[in-house]
């Protein structure tokens, strides 16, 4: 992991320069823009690996922001600063298709551990569609095209973030065997800061895709006390 290119977007000068200083120290490369406008002027016009995004700024919403370099690259890892702390605002920042969540103040020990984290999933997200591996994962009525990182259900199809293929690929691997949400994280965020709320998150997220009634999900099942099963239907 090397010279990995990060779009800084925060409208503190001090905190982004700070910012960007521990990331030139850990070998990262840089680009800044202080305000949305200017981060999504350079999102179309320049390769960029991974996005740290701070909420606050002064021209556009910062959901409106995530949204949109989200519509540019679906698979491009977004990680979110945000001074709020409360579980609400980061399970809403998560569905809006953040990639995780750091609160401020953060210690830059916490920021660089999950910015590796990300870009490590994205890179293995990448190696697998230049693998020789199997183009399908069939499983029921599930096939998840890995190539392509489509999943298709009977006549429904997606496109996947790195994520939410992560943790579908995960479950098709694993049928009928209960994890639990530290076991979940451990195996598909790949880290050791693990997060109660963002597995939640990603498992409704999940849910809405592949459920015909995620109200009443028949392949992805909360086992009450335990944790979550997936449950492959027959074709």
């Amino acid at each position: 992991m090397a010279h990995e290119i990060i779009l800084v977007i925060d409208d503190d000068d001090d905190l982004r320069e700070f910012t960007v200083t521990s990331l030139k120290t850990e070998g990262f490369k840089t680009i800044e823009a202080r305000n949305g406008n200017e981060a999504i002027f350079k999102a179309k016009n320049q390769e960029i690996d991974l996005v740290l995004l701070d909420l606050n700024l002064p021209d556009i919403d910062g959901e409106d922001v995530l949204q949109d370099l989200k519509s540019l690259n679906k698979l491009l890892p977004i990680i979110v600063l945000s001074g709020k702390q409360s579980v609400s605002s980061k399970v809403l920042t998560l569905g809006f298709g953040a990639d995780d969540y750091v609160t401020k103040p953060f210690s830059e020990d916490e920021l660089i551990a999950r910015i590796k984290a990300n870009i490590k999933k994205y890179s293995m997200f990448n190696e697998i569609s230049e693998s020789k591996k199997s183009d399908f994962l069939n499983l029921g009525n599930i096939s998840l095209d890995q190539r392509n990182f489509i999943v298709k259900i009977e006549d429904r199809e997606e496109k996947l973030s790195p994520r939410l293929f992560s943790l579908l690929r995960f479950f098709m691997e694993n049928p009928d065997v209960v994890f639990n949400k530290r076991d979940i994280y451990s195996k598909v965020w790949d880290d050791n800061l693990f997060d109660d709320n963002t597995v939640t998150v990603f498992i409704r997220k999940l849910r809405r895709i592949i459920e015909l009634d995620p109200g009443k999900p028949k392949h992805l099942l909360t086992i009450w006390g335990e944790g979550y099963k997936f449950i492959p239907s027959e074709k």
